[in-house]
């Protein structure tokens, strides 16, 4: 019988080793630039948004380093405040809102039962709600439910729905450090990205500097526009959802205003259809907790919202920020959300901007040599004719 020698030279051995060190090396590589470039364009954008309001405030003699500060503290502030105001009552409305969601869908499906049963034929509905009650429960009793119900471990839960760090500290450092740089970006007269174009040769970097400054605004006057839509629609939501309490006695909405409120903020990243998304699930929740009469006024209310966002508040805070198609948004989100999580859908509507704008001076260029080529062509047959 033939037997198979299987004593592998050390040096092979060794040598494989080396390769495959090598190429995990790489790969780690790979990906701690992949986070450091997350990281940079993260505080660019927010330097982008800051830098016109730093500008501002010098020109009316405020000093340029007292004019950063002022900023980056009313900013940090700011949030720190609304953290501390809303994150104690938003946990337990979620808390409270998780667990009425089954009962909630369950009147809901009999609404559905008794006046649209056409849909009822159309749509498994009990099947949903079953499958729903499963999932709830399940939830409910997984750790990380009980976790989130008693306040602990918010930065890991975080940190998890982020999906880009693996620790905790990571995440506060990364944090930190996207703070810092956007400062050290703001405080500088020059844009930051100068010191690159300055190791160019000229003549490229006279054709990027333009370009890079139209990519410069359109992001901050996307960061500016969309922190204020969503804040705006956020706290406008939560009034409307407030309201009926002072005239209906057996009004339950309220009970989950905060997460709704969010929820509407959240979506107001998804142009046309996050609205959309908002009215039709506080619809069911409304459906669910108080009645037809409070379905039709968040409708009322709500689509009368939408239009006076078109006209008010969109036309005035995103004058000079990238204009996207909704379709394309929607696309790169949900591509962004697969590839990098809620990391990649934050930076979708940015990059898609960047490759739009990419895009239009490419077609400038191309049309300007067109012309010029269209404007030799005429020079050279009228000196022909003569």
């Amino acid at each position: 019988m033939r037997t198979i020698d299987l004593n592998i030279p050390t040096s092979l051995i060794i040598k494989l080793a080396l390769v495959i060190a090598a190429v995990m090396g790489l790969w780690e590589l790979r990906v701690n630039i992949i986070s450091i470039l997350v990281l940079l364009f993260l505080a660019f954008i927010i330097s982008a948004g800051v830098r016109p309001l730093v500008n501002r405030l010098e020109r009316r003699k405020v000093p340029r380093g007292l004019a950063v500060a002022i900023i980056y503290i009313s900013l940090v502030f700011s949030l720190s405040f609304i953290f501390i105001l809303v994150a104690s009552q938003f946990a337990e409305q979620a808390v409270n809102l998780v667990r009425s969601l089954p009962e909630i869908f369950s009147k809901f499906v009999i609404f559905i039962k008794t006046n649209i049963p056409v849909l009822n034929t159309l749509l498994p509905l009990d099947q949903i709600s079953s499958e729903l009650g499963a999932s709830v429960n399940s939830f409910v009793n997984s750790q990380v439910f009980r976790d989130f119900a008693s306040g602990q471990n918010i930065f890991s839960l975080l940190r998890q729905a982020l999906g880009l760090f693996s620790t905790v500290a990571e995440l506060l450092v990364s944090a930190i450090t996207v703070l810092m740089v956007s400062i050290y970006m703001s405080a500088g007269r020059e844009p930051a990205y100068k010191g690159v174009l300055d190791l160019l040769p000229r003549a490229r970097a006279k054709i990027l500097a333009p370009f890079i400054r139209k990519v410069e605004v359109s992001l901050g006057s996307w960061l500016v526009g969309q922190l204020v839509a969503m804040v705006s629609i956020g706290v406008i939501t939560y009034i409307l959802i407030m309201l009926p309490e002072l005239f209906v006695a057996d009004y339950r909405l309220s009970e989950f205003a905060i997460p709704i409120a969010l929820m509407a903020a959240i979506l107001e990243a998804l142009p046309n259809i996050g609205p959309l998304l908002t009215l039709i699930l506080t619809s069911i929740l409304a459906l669910g907790t108080s009645g037809i009469g409070v379905v039709i006024y968040i409708v009322i209310a709500f689509i009368t919202l939408q239009q006076l966002e078109g006209i008010l508040i969109i036309p005035a805070v995103m004058k000079r920020a990238i204009g996207i198609d909704p379709i394309l948004s929607i696309l790169g989100i949900i591509a962004g959300f697969q590839l990098g999580g809620i990391v990649g859908a934050i930076l979708a509507i940015p990059l898609i901007g960047i490759g739009l704008i990419v895009v239009s001076e490419i077609t400038s260029v191309y049309k300007k040599l067109e012309q010029l080529e269209e404007t030799e062509i005429a020079v050279e047959a009228s000196e022909q004719t003569v």
